[in-house]
């Protein structure tokens, strides 16, 4: 672009600049932000041979342990295993799990807390659905920090227990395979609303 004069310039650069001011910047939605974290993350398979920094696992268990939970019984427990020793013994007794993580979280319930705190609910049922709710948390907030995720509940519990030293009180809920992916799935099919919603 050329100007015969500075003052043509001036104006030109000036009238630009008061656009640019009113024009609107629209920002995502908190609502936007989830769903697309929701929508977007993957079952991985696949992971990069690279370590994941133990203040990235840390930051993302610091949140998850905000989750809701039955009576606020917070009866949820972590083992954090990157040795890759304890790794390569759990992928023995864990026929579901697929792809070599350099992470691995077991998820695990104190029902024996959960019992001091909710009752025979919380030691029998409610366990399992606050465990639920934490590896959800987990598996996005992963996700939303540039990292994949498998959960997986084909394991012997007996085998992990001994493996990882776990306490007698400690049931172990599921795995999570974690690190950076090397392959993103395609999304699966998901069913429609209406085969899963009944309006009274």
């Amino acid at each position: 672009m050329f100007f015969k004069t500075l003052s043509e310039g001036k104006t030109y650069f000036n009238s630009l600049k008061a656009r640019v001011r009113g024009m609107t910047v629209q920002t995502p939605s908190k609502a936007d932000i989830l769903i697309d974290i929701i929508k977007s993350r993957r079952t991985i398979r696949s992971f990069e041979d690279r370590e994941v920094p133990k203040e990235v696992i840390e930051r993302i268990l610091e949140v998850a342990r905000w989750s809701p939970s039955g009576s606020n019984a917070q009866e949820w427990r972590f083992v954090v295993v990157t040795d890759k020793k304890l790794l390569k013994a759990l992928r023995m007794f864990s026929p579901g799990w697929l792809g070599e993580a350099p992470v691995v979280i077991a998820v695990c319930a104190d029902r024996e807390w959960a019992y001091k705190v909710a009752g025979k609910l919380g030691r029998d049922r409610m366990y399992l659905i606050d465990s639920g709710i934490v590896i959800q948390s987990i598996v996005l907030l992963a996700h939303a920090l540039g990292l994949g995720t498998n959960i997986i509940a084909s394991f012997s519990p007996e085998a992990i227990r001994e493996l990882l030293n776990i306490p007698d009180s400690w049931d172990v809920v599921a795995l999570i395979a974690m690190g950076y992916p090397k392959e993103v799935p395609k999304a699966p099919p998901r069913l429609p609303l209406d085969k899963l919603v009944i309006w009274r």
